[in-house]
């Protein structure tokens, strides 16, 4: 999968009605950047906070191939965009 198809997964996964910034998701410090979005999303809550923590170790290696653009599996894929589906019911559906 391309840097742009995953960042525009990313984002209308985690806040659909910011969908056209997209490629804030699309550089170098994706891992940084999103992790800084979700606790922002959530407003730094702390027991959310370690949430999000064990979801970016947890994909870290996944995060390290999309910077470098290579190719992931579609395990790797489903794991990721499932990890932020997960979080996404636990926490942002929550709020509304």
């Amino acid at each position: 999968m391309d840097q742009e198809l995953i960042a525009r997964n990313i984002m209308n996964i985690i806040d659909i009605k910011n969908q056209f910034y997209y490629d804030i998701f699309m550089h170098e410090d994706l891992y940084e950047v999103l992790k800084d979005y979700l606790e922002n999303l959530t407003r730094n809550i702390d027991y959310v906070n370690k949430d999000i923590e064990i979801i970016m170790e947890n994909n870290k290696s996944i995060i390290r191939k999309l910077i470098k653009d290579n190719h992931i599996s579609v395990e790797e894929r489903n794991q990721f965009i499932g990890n932020l589906v997960s979080f996404k019911r636990k926490y942002l559906l929550q709020k509304k």
